[in-house]
């Protein structure tokens, strides 16, 4: 989002690499550009005109990928040629981008990432911006920011949802929040009354950015069990009443 952001204010056209999953489940390079100022392509198929800007999307997660897929040899089937391509490809992109002075080149990586071999070395010299988590005081602002929206959240516990909200980037909260939301919005279009946001909802959502291995995830895994637990017992008690009441009617007639 930063990046999106300072390439907006530099009202230039935009070129974005991503790397995603394809067929086969086989990572491909993905190259988009917007539709009010395309970047326009140069000579080679993957390249970019000045003045421009070059973005290149979680550089950590590709790295690897494009070193096997550059190494691939001709003989290995259409698929490995073709990766093979894209990847030298890519890298002349990376390499022209950076020494042309007019075109801006954005790169985002996770923090624990620090040094990414070829690609890292291939943007040098380079300005590095650290974008660190929330702490616990800009995330009770967050989610106090969030509850003067929707009023149904005011209800709910905020100071433990500042505290479940830790390792999480300020996007993910914000998304975490309208996920649940929009699940009790549908809730209630189905239902056909008002259904309020429920700490268990906010709870499951919240869960879904959490790292398995964190604490916060596992409070989140059991409070959600518990609180399913519970339903299924209300669910239990309801229908035993039932029978009771149908056979008390059926004695008397």
């Amino acid at each position: 989002m930063l990046m999106a952001a300072a390439a907006g204010e530099l009202d230039l056209p935009v070129l974005r690499v991503q790397m995603q999953p394809g067929p086969q489940g086989m990572p491909v390079l993905c190259v988009t550009t917007t539709a009010q100022r395309p970047a326009r392509a140069g000579g080679n198929k993957l390249s970019i005109d000045s003045p421009g800007v070059l973005i290149l999307e979680d550089i950590d997660l590709w790295g690897a990928s494009l070193m096997e897929a550059a190494a691939a040899s001709e003989g290995e089937g259409i698929m490995f040629a073709s990766m093979s391509r894209a990847a030298r490809e890519a890298f002349g992109l990376i390499g022209s981008a950076v020494a042309n002075p007019d075109v801006y080149v954005f790169a985002s990586m996770a923090g624990d990432a620090f040094d990414q071999g070829f690609l890292y070395d291939a943007m040098e010299p380079m300005n590095i911006v650290d974008i660190y988590l929330p702490d616990e005081i800009e995330r009770r602002c967050i989610w106090n920011a969030i509850a003067a929206d929707h009023p149904s959240i005011r209800q709910l516990d905020l100071a433990r949802l500042t505290r479940v909200s830790r390792n999480l980037a300020r996007f993910d909260i914000v998304t975490a929040a309208r996920e649940a939301v929009e699940d009790a919005y549908r809730l209630g279009l189905k239902l056909r009354r008002y259904v309020p946001v429920t700490q268990s909802m906010m709870f499951e959502h919240i869960a879904n950015f959490q790292p398995l291995e964190s604490d916060e995830y596992r409070f989140l895994e059991e409070a959600v069990a518990a609180d399913f637990r519970n339903h299924l017992g209300e669910l239990e008690d309801f229908g035993s009443f039932g029978v009771d009441g149908a056979g008390d009617k059926e004695s008397e007639a």
